[in-house]
């Protein structure tokens, strides 16, 4: 199925201003380094996750990624 012209349109215009599409980040960069550094030291998936109000999920995530 091809992809409606509205869509295409506002894709060339995120392009050229440079501009994040989909969904925002549940966690900023600073939160992402300390839910790192927590798991570093030890801390669990399960008590980072509750600490900083996210799932566990989420956590894998940031975790599997690391710091890039």
């Amino acid at each position: 199925m091809p992809t409606p012209t509205w869509r295409r349109i506002a894709v060339e215009r995120g392009k050229q201003k440079d501009t994040r599409t989909g969904r925002p980040s549940s966690l900023d960069a600073q939160s992402r380094r300390r839910v790192l550094d927590a798991l570093a030291s030890g801390t669990t998936v399960p008590e980072v996750a509750r600490a900083t109000n996210t799932s566990r999920q989420t956590i894998m995530r940031i975790r599997a990624r690391g710091s890039g």
